[in-house]
Formats: structure tokens, C-alpha cells, sequence
């Protein structure tokens, strides 16, 4: 066996430091990549109460939004309450009409024009659990002391391991329209008016304008 030079043991040395220090980098940019993916999965998932594959049984589409709180329930959210548990009819189960009645004397009216709020039950002498309409196809929820969560569908929990059952009524909310800016106009200029809309799926506002010296 011929021995190394001393020039071929240094060269042996840098190039073996070379590929340690290779290793070291993918190793930290594997380490990295791994954090990363960790940090989405739990921003994700990891406030749920309960695993992923529960929530997968019980509704066929959702998407993590809130932790679990028993702060409010499902009804509460919906009626746009995020402090208190909302239930008036203490441990029992309403049927339709009874959340008819309830609904209607905080402003709601059974109607698919400008929905806003969605209940659920297996039947009519049932209601389980509400939604709040977020889109024309879309509700947000929270499930009782479980997660907020979303949903792209109105009836996102026809499964064979359904908790809360199938879509039953949906209930709307007169809009509010408010015109604010001048009532008289003196002389020519420019006037701006801001119409603003409550308790449209969105609420929003717009602004009519008066052109300089136009009628």
C-alpha cells in the first residue's frame, strides 16, 4: 500500500471538509424545509380539539378558522354574538318553528333572498346546530365547544357520521340603507353622498359624487 504524500493527505482533508460542509447545509435546508411544512400543518390544524380525521367523518368539507372555545356556540356566531353560549331552549332541541318564533324577534325571516343564517337537524322536529351564510355558497360555523370553522358548501355535513344532519331553513335579514352627506345644494361644487348597507352578506358602502359644475 504506497503511503500519501502530504499534499495528497491535505487535499484528502479539504475535500472530506468540503463534503462535510455540504452535508451540514442539506441537513439545515432539509431541517428548514421540514419546520416549514410543520409550521403550515399546525397553523392549520393545530388548534383542533379534535383530529383532523374526526372533523373528516363528520363533514365532508371544512376548513380550520377559530380555536375551541365554550365562550359561544353555533347559535351565537350566527346571530353575531362572540361572547355568550346561545341556546334558549335550555337542553332540549328546538323544532323549525320554534327558531322561527325566536329568529323572527331579533330581526330574521325564513327567506333565501340575502341569506344569512342556515339551520341543520336529521328532521324539522329537530334543529341541531346553525351556520352563518358567508357567500352564495359558502357558511361559516361553530360547532358547539369545538372549532370555528369554514365551509364551501350550505350543506357540508351529509355524511354517514353526521353530527348535525342536512340544511333545513335559511333565514335573511332586512337590509339597512343609510344615505349620509348635505341635503341642500347652494351652490356649485363638488358633494359627496355615502350610501352604506347593513347586513347584506357583505357589508359595504358607496360613494356618489356630484362633478363640479354639472347638474
Amino acid at each position: 500500500m504506497s503511503k500519501k504524500t502530504s499534499n495528497q493527505k491535505k487535499d484528502f482533508v479539504f475535500k472530506n471538509h468540503l463534503t462535510g460542509a455540504k452535508r451540514k447545509r442539506t441537513a439545515v435546508l432539509l431541517g428548514l424545509i421540514s419546520l416549514l411544512f410543520f409550521i403550515g400543518v399546525s397553523s392549520q390544524y393545530g388548534q383542533l380539539c379534535k383530529t383532523a380525521s374526526w372533523y373528516n367523518l363528520r363533514a365532508w368539507d371544512w376548513s380550520y378558522v377559530g380555536p375551541c372555545t365554550s365562550s359561544y356556540n353555533c347559535l351565537a356566531y350566527a346571530t353575531g354574538v362572540t361572547n355568550d353560549w346561545v341556546w334558549p331552549w335550555g337542553y332540549s332541541n328546538p323544532t323549525s318553528s320554534q327558531v322561527t318564533d325566536y329568529l323572527n324577534g331579533r330581526g330574521y325571516y325564513k327567506s333565501d333572498y340575502n341569506p344569512r343564517i342556515i339551520s341543520y337537524g336529521f328532521s324539522y322536529n329537530s334543529i341541531l346546530h346553525f351556520s352563518k351564510v358567508t357567500d352564495d355558497s359558502t357558511c361559516r360555523a361553530k360547532w358547539g365547544d369545538l372549532n370555528l370553522l369554514d365551509h364551501e358548501s350550505w350543506d357540508p355535513y351529509t355524511t354517514p357520521n353526521s353530527i348535525y344532519g342536512s340544511k333545513k331553513d335559511v333565514y335573511s335579514r332586512n337590509m339597512q340603507i343609510s344615505i349620509d352627506g348635505p341635503t341642500h345644494l347652494q351652490n356649485a361644487g363638488y358633494y359627496e353622498w355615502c350610501v352604506n348597507i347593513l347586513y347584506a352578506h357583505v357589508p359595504c358602502s358607496y360613494k356618489l359624487k356630484k362633478v363640479p359644475g354639472k347638474k
